[in-house]
């Protein structure tokens, strides 16, 4: 909201048309507000003057002149109309663990609460290990086109690739043992990570992605892998999102790959909801400072 002398504008939604409209509140005393006006306005014109949808207080008045909405005509209950909608759980689902890897030990590590995989349409993002349990390619394939995200590792690189067609796509690379160097490719965890990182592979590899949608988040440099390959990506369908990565949760691995790990699942976490590392962290009450301390030689 955006004030003058006891003068108040908030922007509210109309509940039946889903458009703007601007509310004029008189302040009095300092402590009461009355709705005397409302009055249409565009989204442009509203982030112009600086306008902003806040919520607004349960004990306003409206004065006998307030018209209410300009489009539907109904004097709704400000405060009822703009309080925020409660605030769901997300449910993670992670199919069973392997040898090679454990993503569930990865959520638990961040006090993330998880469970078994299940019905997909309770579940809004789904972890498959590296040779670990995995859902139905049709199932899968409808849990992402309706808004979920699965985040996947290595050899679920088939699954993904049979699902997703149009999306992501791999060349077999076989597999290796050893230590890659990583550019960071993407922006925010390029901001906490660095440029580049050291990664220690534990038998990994299986394929490369090399066509589709995706977007690059990790890229290899070639000495371990021919040519480097794209270690991690997100790619898109409908109105969800993939997530693969080549590197996955080892007993071997040191504390600036579980700190890495622990960032690529945020990611994810965060995409899943258009969120930003920072806000999923915050949410979820991740140190972000305490996990970008661990890559302090880094810079």
């Amino acid at each position: 909201m955006t004030k003058k002398p006891n003068v108040t504008i908030g922007i509210v939604k109309c509940p039946s048309s889903g458009r703007l409209y601007g509310v004029r509140i008189e302040i009095k005393d300092n402590k009461k507000w009355i709705a005397t006006w409302a009055f249409p306005i565009k989204p442009e014109v509203a982030k112009r003057e600086g306008y902003a949808a806040n919520q607004f207080p349960p004990d306003i008045y409206y004065a006998q002149e307030y018209p209410g909405c300009p489009y539907c005509k109904k004097k709704e209950d400000l405060a009822k109309i703009t309080a925020p909608e409660p605030k769901k759980d997300i449910c993670i689902m992670v199919g069973t663990n392997s040898s090679y890897d454990d993503l569930g030990k990865v959520l638990t590590s961040m006090n993330i609460k998880w469970k078994p995989i299940g019905n997909l349409k309770d579940c809004d993002v789904l972890f498959l290990n590296c040779l670990g349990s995995s859902p139905d390619e049709s199932d899968l394939r409808e849990f992402v086109a309706k808004g979920g995200c699965v985040f996947a590792s290595c050899t679920q690189s088939d699954l993904l690739e049979s699902a997703f067609p149009e999306s992501i796509g791999f060349t077999y690379i076989g597999y290796e043992s050893g230590t890659e160097t990583v550019t960071i490719e993407d922006a925010e965890l390029r901001s906490i990570v660095g440029n580049s990182i050291n990664i220690h592979f534990h038998t990994a590899g299986s394929g490369n992605p090399s066509n589709g949608n995706f977007k690059p988040i990790m890229r290899g440099c070639g000495k371990l892998f021919d040519y480097g390959t794209n270690i991690c990506v997100r790619a898109t369908h409908g109105k969800g999102a993939i997530f693969f990565t080549m590197f996955h949760n080892s007993d071997n691995i040191n504390e600036q790959e579980k700190a890495l790990l622990q960032l690529l699942v945020l990611r994810e976490l965060g995409g899943s909801r258009n969120k930003s590392l920072a806000e999923a962290g915050a949410e979820l009450g991740i140190d972000l400072d305490a996990i970008k301390a661990k890559f302090r030689s880094n810079w």
